[in-house]
């Protein structure tokens, strides 16, 4: 969930020089939203179609695509974008004390644009829970299923496989994906 940032002076809006642009390395089909820029940082965060850009001022920048966020929260009490992927990389943290609502709203659209459908499958008696999720590769438009473990469900207890692998034949069904093997 983003929460949106207080009100405040106009902040200039970030932009990107064409060799800035050249560096991202987009596809003929992709295209820049909106940037993220904090004061006090060498980085720049790049919202595109298909992608969410970490963009050093010097080096190389660091593309992931939008089905693996798991989500972006901006936290007023930190005054910091956090941004948490679903293979478990590290989370990305990007100060920003006044960001750009229109470029929030747009990262949030992108992740959402991303998912079809998704079942919250409740275990160990409700105490824990696995989110089986459809979405699309914003790329490719390939329809990929992802299962993500909560905090202290073990993937491999047969009682939550059983219930991971209904929960996902149900899905796939409904969005025309053949039978998993």
């Amino acid at each position: 969930m983003v929460s949106w940032p207080r009100r405040g002076r106009p902040r200039p809006t970030p932009t990107l020089t064409r060799p800035d642009v050249e560096r991202l390395g987009l596809a003929r089909q992709d295209r820049v939203l909106a940037v993220l820029e904090a004061p006090s940082s060498d980085l720049r965060l790049v919202i595109t179609q298909h992608q969410l850009v970490l963009l050093p001022d010097v080096g190389t920048p660091v593309a992931r695509p939008w089905h693996l966020v798991d989500r972006g929260a901006w936290s007023r009490e930190d005054d910091a974008l956090t941004v948490t992927w679903v293979d478990g990389s590290a989370a990305w943290r990007f100060a920003l004390p006044e960001p750009d609502a229109t470029a929030l709203a747009a990262l949030r659209e992108r992740v959402q644009a991303s998912v079809i459908t998704h079942h919250d499958v409740k275990v160990h008696g409700g105490r824990g829970s696995v989110r089986v999720v459809v979405r699309n590769d914003l790329a490719t438009r390939e329809v990929l299923v992802q299962t993500l473990y909560g905090q202290g469900v073990v993937a491999g207890d047969p009682a939550v496989e059983r219930a991971v692998a209904s929960a996902t034949a149900e899905l796939r069904d409904a969005v025309g994906l053949p039978p998993q093997d």
